[in-house]
């Protein structure tokens, strides 16, 4: 199985490879410079290691993290399908911060005619069925856009893209989870600023007005200028619908020059004379870029990603941008791990994320079937909220470094050390370690282990000790 390659620097050489990771494909890049960090802006697509847009990074030691309260430092986050990322990097393939991103959070506020659109935070959310188009969208909590009621809240992650036969931007919905409550009590909107007025404190992000205010900005030495990509906390709702007052904002710090960088979303202001557009409010410089597949041509609101560096004024000068065809090579969705929650083939989990591979080609599987703890290798596409394989491939359980998932019951809990045992129904007890950048689902935590029924997500090390990237109590 080949996942699909990733697109950054002008020197890429590929060179495949069966990595501790669980299959990755490796890339060696021209570098981000001494002490510098790449960035990849994504869609997350898979887990083996983790996934964006098609490209695997090892993310055994990476921090992931969410900003739900500006007041705090980012928490700890469990990654899922469908989320907008921001992954920086300093070596190639090797993920050190993950960074989830949702693009608004807020009350439904409409819901369009068409069934197709609706509005949160002032923000026009399209929800996506055409592969070609980008991620397909995920519903969580919800089974669709037609089960949504004004306000709903909702997580909603996805890319902007400016429609110009509409003559507006709307977001193109990757995911969309139905919460029973706002995160910290605050409503969440980002954007690029637009229309900044400094006398008056006010600004656009698309259709919406912000009012500045008093809000505090981030980082505090920054001050807010036209261009900018920032998010946006508010206390309620947009009034009327169309301008909310800010109680803080974040300026995002993306843009450096020279910065390795990969960027991923629909095409928006197309200029096919100077071969030049934006993806995700970002701008792109492609006269020097090669575009795959060469028989295909870019156009307004095709999927790409693009892969460059920065100019000193904010250009991602492109040198690879690949269209995405799913179909054609390209994979929507890809897993790889441990089958765990087994009823059926037709209902089971792998990382988490809920399969039915009922029609799917096994490959490789024991009598043809698929059964509890099996090691899988699956490629398909998102329908009603869970993936449907299309090719699921049984292999033996990779050795050092894989991800993989075990359960048991935790004992002998040292929160010194951080480490604990995790004794199975059946089997050998194996010896656990935590670290700083594992997340317990709650309500589970460090405290509450000892004696509890868990299922831990992670990988062994050379000295045969498992370390847990994820652990959670067993449904």
């Amino acid at each position: 199985m080949k996942p699909n390659p990733r697109i950054l620097a002008p020197l890429l050489a590929v060179a495949l490879a069966l990595t501790a990771c669980g299959g990755d494909q490796q890339l060696a890049s021209g570098g981000v410079g001494e002490g510098g960090t790449g960035i990849v802006i994504g869609t997350t697509t898979g887990f083996g290691s983790v996934i964006v847009d098609g490209a695997a990074w090892d993310d055994r030691d990476a921090r992931i993290e969410v900003e739900t309260d500006p007041r705090a430092p980012a928490e700890l986050a469990d990654l899922k399908l469908g989320q907008r990322v921001e992954l920086e990097f300093v070596q190639p393939d090797i993920a050190r911060r993950i960074r989830i991103e949702p693009e608004a959070i807020g009350p439904v506020a409409s819901i369009g005619p068409a069934a197709d659109e609706f509005t949160v935070a002032g923000q026009r959310i399209r929800v996506n069925v055409d592969p070609l188009a980008g991620p397909v969208t995920l519903f969580e909590g919800v089974t669709g856009l037609a089960a949504l009621a004004v306000a709903d809240i909702v997580e909603v992650h996805g890319a902007p893209r400016f429609d110009a036969v509409a003559g507006r931007s709307v977001v193109v919905a990757s995911r969309i989870e139905r919460r029973a409550a706002l995160p910290a009590g605050l409503v969440r909107v980002s954007g690029e600023v637009q229309a900044y007025d400094p006398a008056l404190g006010r600004f656009r992000l698309g259709e919406l007005t912000v009012v500045a205010g008093t809000a505090l900005i981030t980082p505090a030495n920054r001050s807010l200028s036209n261009g900018q990509s920032v998010v946006v906390w508010s206390d309620a709702p947009p009034a009327g619908g169309q301008t909310l007052d800010a109680r803080f904002i974040r300026i995002r710090e993306r843009v450096n020059a020279d910065r390795e960088a990969q960027i991923a979303g629909p095409v928006s202001r197309y200029d096919a004379a100077n071969a030049r557009f934006e993806v995700g409010g970002i701008r792109i410089d492609a006269r020097a870029a090669t575009v795959e597949p060469a028989s295909q041509t870019l156009a307004d609101a095709k999927y790409v990603v693009v892969g460059g560096r920065f100019s000193s004024d904010g250009v991602l000068l492109a040198s690879r941008v690949k269209i995405r065809r799913p179909g054609a090579g390209d994979i929507e969705v890809e897993l790889r791990g441990t089958v765990t929650d087994f009823v059926s083939a037709a209902d089971f989990r792998v990382r988490g994320v809920p399969v039915d591979a009922s029609a799917a080609r096994l490959t490789a599987c024991p009598s043809g079937t698929l059964a509890a703890d099996r090691y899988v290798e699956i490629e398909g596409s998102l329908q009603a909220g869970r993936v449907v394989a299309v090719n699921v491939h049984c292999r033996p359980e990779p050795g050092i470094g894989a991800v993989v998932e075990r359960s048991g019951r935790a004992g002998s809990v040292d929160a010194v050390a951080r480490t604990f045992s995790l004794t199975p129904v059946a089997g050998t007890a194996i010896a656990v370690a935590w670290t700083d950048t594992t997340l317990f689902v709650a309500p589970l935590t460090p405290q509450t282990l000892a004696g509890a029924d868990v299922k831990v997500t992670g990988y062994f090390g050379a000295g045969g000790v498992f370390t847990a990237r994820r652990i959670q109590l067993r449904d």
